[in-house]
């Protein structure tokens, strides 16, 4: 999955307009830790996303919203997904947007380490949609159909995640 395939598929724009962006779920995991810093879950259901790239649009859409980069960049108004997507591209919101599918064992052992070493930070506080709450494991290894990977470096994760019932973005970066 190329994200910048995106930019040239315009009857994907009412994907920003339908409002399914807001039945997605958003999870933070942060710590005052520099390394481990933090890590943005965000979930939605397959009923709201057909396909992987409706999903990213969707959770992606969420994620800017939850982190007010939509509110600060289009503020009140819906952008083009040409738009969207550039500005997400320029922003280096992934550092490679070429996501590459990768075996689900693979990611479950990357993301088990990074979410384990979050977790175990004395500093470590959950958040699901801006409320705090207790951590639960939020993806079960045997629900994983397939997992498309943009990045997997020292200081930085991005795969899309297709599960049996839903769709997860998982991203976490360094403070460094």
């Amino acid at each position: 999955m190329n994200v910048a395939t995106l930019l040239t598929a315009p009857q994907n724009d009412y994907l920003l307009q339908d409002g399914n962006w807001q039945k997605a779920d958003f999870y933070d995991l942060s710590t005052s830790s520099t390394f481990w810093n933090r890590a943005i879950v965000i979930t939605l259901s397959k009923i709201y996303a057909a396909t992987n790239a409706a999903a990213l649009i969707y959770l992606l859409q969420k994620q800017a919203k939850a982190l007010n980069i939509w509110e600060r960049q289009w503020h009140d108004t819906t952008p083009a997904i040409q738009d969207f997507i550039k500005f997400f591209i320029a922003e280096k919101g992934f550092t490679n947007t070429n996501g590459k599918l990768i075996p689900a064992e693979s990611f479950w052992e990357q993301y088990s380490a990074t979410v384990a070493g979050i977790t175990t930070e004395p500093s470590f506080e959950c958040s699901k949609n801006e409320l705090s709450e207790p951590y639960n494991n939020l993806l079960s290894k045997e629900d994983i159909i397939q997992v498309t990977c943009f990045d997997d470096t020292w200081n930085e994760q991005n795969f899309l995640i297709e599960t049996n019932t839903g769709w997860v973005l998982f991203h976490w970066s360094s403070a460094d």
